[in-house]
């Protein structure tokens, strides 16, 4: 699929600059609303818009000097977003495995493909168990979270302010991405990850959000971008669908005694989760860079070219490892 076939319009400067205000001061009032209480929607949107200005920095703001205002606003507020980052981590973690354990709990009454799930009773109760365990460290974390900001909360505004003020005459070249740029960066991503299993899944997810993230940042004219970041967008929900199961499972198998009954449970859905999410990311792989570059990754030499992958039918498949990309 050529998603470069309608060039982006060049983005003004005078609204470059202007967007990227915007996106600090969002940024700003995403952190007044977690310092004051830190709720599931709230800790998610300012972890995500962290993450976002972050992107755009790293990608538009490579070569400022590093004597200038605008360098030493960028690393300052870096050093701080990755700790903020760090703090977000466990609460949005809780929250995830708290809202997949309540999926779970619902199942019971629900029929699913015109079958009724059964849960055992055992399970239901290491269930609830470990629900009132992860309630408890979410709520040790928000606890956390909530007196960094208090202690950081006025630095952080001031570094917010600076960061608008010193980057925005700077950051039209940040505005510029275009769709083929983010192609450029999935297919480095599927060079990097030729073939796809559960020990590398979640980094090549990283690596997808990137690029996502400079797919926001697109021009509004580029047509493709949508497109693009609709595609990323699905990878990037099932591989997190099977990350969010396989958490769950090792928090589980740490905190019940033996394991208890819900383990199994919940390995049987991360290994079913993982099944779809590389099944998906090939396919989606072929028709984002084309089945032609997707079945051989660019090599230097022929010496670096990896031998054609094989399929391994499940019986005979090292535990973990499913099909590849393309």
């Amino acid at each position: 699929m050529n998603f470069g076939a309608h060039p982006p319009a060049t983005p003004h400067p005078g609204a470059a600059s202007a967007a990227w205000r915007r996106r600090v001061e969002e940024w700003r009032v995403l952190l007044a609303a977690c310092r004051h209480k830190p709720g599931r929607g709230r800790v998610h949107r300012l972890r995500v818009a962290t993450l976002r200005l972050q992107a755009q920095l790293e990608w538009g703001l490579t070569e400022l000097s590093g004597d200038s205002p605008a360098a030493h606003a960028v690393a300052r507020w870096k050093k701080q977003a990755l700790r903020l980052r760090r703090l977000l981590g466990p609460v949005r973690s809780a929250d995830v495995s708290l809202a997949k354990l309540a999926r779970l709990r619902e199942e019971p009454t629900r029929p699913v493909a015109g079958r009724r799930i059964e849960i055992a009773a055992a399970c239901l109760r290491d269930l609830a168990k470990f629900e009132t365990e992860l309630t408890r460290r979410r709520k040790r974390a928000a606890q956390k979270l909530v007196a960094a900001l208090d202690d950081r909360g006025k630095r952080l505004d001031r570094m917010a302010q600076a960061l608008a003020a010193e980057v925005a005459p700077c950051i039209a070249q940040a505005a510029g991405v275009s769709v083929q740029a983010v192609v450029q960066q999935i297919a480095a991503a599927a060079r990097e990850f030729p073939q796809l299993d559960a020990g590398n899944l979640h980094a090549f997810r990283l690596r997808l959000k990137q690029a996502n993230y400079l797919a926001d940042l697109c021009a509004p004219g580029d047509r493709g971008a949508p497109r693009l970041a609709a595609r990323l967008k699905r990878m990037q929900t099932a591989i997190g669908e099977w990350h969010d199961w396989e958490v769950l499972r090792r928090l589980a198998a740490r905190a019940l005694p033996e394991g208890g009954s819900l383990v199994p449970l919940l390995q049987r859905r991360a290994a079913t989760a993982l099944r779809r999410a590389v099944s998906l990311c090939k396919m989606s792989m072929t028709g984002l860079l084309g089945s032609a570059a997707a079945q051989e990754p660019v090599c230097d030499s022929a010496a670096e070219r990896k031998p054609p992958v094989q399929i391994v039918p499940p019986e005979r498949r090292p535990e973990g490892q499913v099909s590849t990309l393309p």
